[in-house]
């Protein structure tokens, strides 16, 4: 007896599960569509799991339409072989996946790893130039799609004498500098804060939602905590003494970040000429024509 009769013939009943196999049969064939329309990306050695796995789909689609062909008729013998079929098919099909599936996860695994360690730092595991170029973006995107945007400074620090102590102690001491900074960086920052290392000694923050006074503040604590900075390793005790230079500017997203880039380091050429200073440039115009206005602000 057909299967309408399960459903007393009750026409929204009935049309529900009709229209959901029909929907479903739809779906189904389409991922096999999908991958013959991009089967020039498929290797060689793969094709034989992927005409497997789009035969084992079709199955299923054709089983559905089955399904609310038999609604109205009584192809039983029809359903049934479909279903064995399709079981059949789908036990082959697990089997190859079964071996192709660890390699998808791990080769996702590992680009998610590249892709981390391109916007990483590799020494100090902070992140690093082109990373804070993402930053900058991803800030500038924030505050012109907020209603209440938040100021945001680039500091750029620069390691004072750092070449005398590679001279001195070698480059391992030197390499465990920049690692205890980042390290004091890192804990001293908040979360959403970003902390990178651009090159050599050099590294760079980006800080949101402060005033001029608080992002002062945040610089001369982090001076001050780098100054005081014991250095591990084989060295004499208090043998080496840091010190940093910091070039602030506040973020315009109107300019590129190479513009920025140039107007920060201005402000840090002038906070090194003083030695362990920290300098603002203010304003960011048509560079590198116009002149930056460099304000250097005095330690507390």
């Amino acid at each position: 007896m057909p299967h309408g009769s399960c459903f007393f013939w009750d026409v929204p009943l009935t049309t529900l599960h009709a229209s959901g196999d029909i929907f479903v049969a739809i779906a189904y064939f389409s991922i096999p569509l999908l991958l013959l329309i991009n089967r020039h990306y498929v290797t060689p050695d793969l094709r034989p799991t992927l005409f497997l796995f789009a035969g084992f789909i079709l199955s299923c689609g054709i089983g559905h339409g089955v399904a609310a062909w038999n609604i109205w008729h009584s192809d039983y013998w029809l359903e049934g072989s479909v279903k064995i079929f399709t079981a059949g098919i789908s036990l082959l099909t697990a089997w190859q996946l079964s071996y192709y599936i660890p390699i998808f996860l791990r080769t996702r695994q590992d680009l998610a790893q590249t892709q981390e360690q391109v916007f990483t730092d590799a020494l100090t595991g902070i992140g690093n130039r082109r990373g804070l170029d993402q930053a900058i973006g991803a800030g500038c995107v924030i505050q012109t799609q907020s209603d209440r945007p938040c100021r945001a400074v680039l500091m750029l620090m620069d390691l004072d004498n750092f070449k005398q102590i590679n001279d001195t102690y070698g480059h391992p001491v030197g390499d465990q500098v920049l690692q205890q900074v980042a390290e004091l960086l890192n804990r001293n920052t908040r979360s959403d804060d970003y902390v990178g290392r651009i090159g050599g000694d050099e590294f760079a923050l980006l800080i949101s939602g402060c005033d001029q006074d608080q992002a002062q503040k945040i610089a001369q604590k982090l001076q001050r905590l780098i100054c005081n900075l014991h250095v591990e390793g084989n060295v004499p005790a208090n043998s080496i003494h840091l010190g940093v230079s910091i070039g602030i500017i506040w973020i315009d997203c109107q300019q590129s970040p190479q513009q920025l880039y140039r107007a920060v380091d201005a402000a840090l050429y002038q906070a090194k000429r003083r030695k362990n200073s920290i300098c603002w440039a203010q304003e960011v115009e048509d560079l590198p024509d116009a002149t930056i206005n460099i304000n250097i602000l005095q330690q507390e």
